[in-house]
């Protein structure tokens, strides 16, 4: 039998993940800023600027909070000009996630895995990775 924590992360994983990600950061955004719910202008925002994304490396896999605006939402976009911020790290080989000590590389020691049902509230935020204490 094959353990599931030592083998590589496949891209249905990964796939789900950020769906999933998305959309509880979605909810924690309505749910906290009830400016933002219903309208237009921000749901657009929402949807087509500030959704995770995915690079991988050779040992880690990058999710990004990409944005193709300036600096702030309410200026209107330049053509070709990204934004971007990392979020957190994924260990390709076991599914880990990983705190960011910048956007080259992840801190030692893991704080989940995507592997798990409740990465969402031990591990992560709709800011990123939570500091362990």
């Amino acid at each position: 039998m094959i353990e599931l924590s030592n083998s590589p992360v496949l891209l249905e994983e990964l796939a789900a993940f950020l769906t999933d990600v998305n959309a509880k950061r979605r909810a924690y955004y309505v749910a906290n800023y009830p400016n933002v719910q219903g309208n237009p202008e921000h749901d657009l925002y929402y949807d087509k600027q500030e959704l995770l994304v995915a690079s991988i490396g050779a040992k880690n896999i990058g999710v990004w909070c990409s944005s193709e605006t300036p600096w702030h939402h309410s200026q209107k976009p330049v053509q070709g000009h990204f934004t971007r911020s990392i979020y957190c790290f994924i260990d390709r080989a076991t599914g880990d996630i990983l705190k960011p000590a910048g956007c080259k590389g992840p801190v030692k020691g893991k704080r989940g895995s995507i592997r798990d049902g409740g990465w969402w509230d031990t591990c992560l935020s709709a800011h990123g990775v939570i500091n362990l204490r």
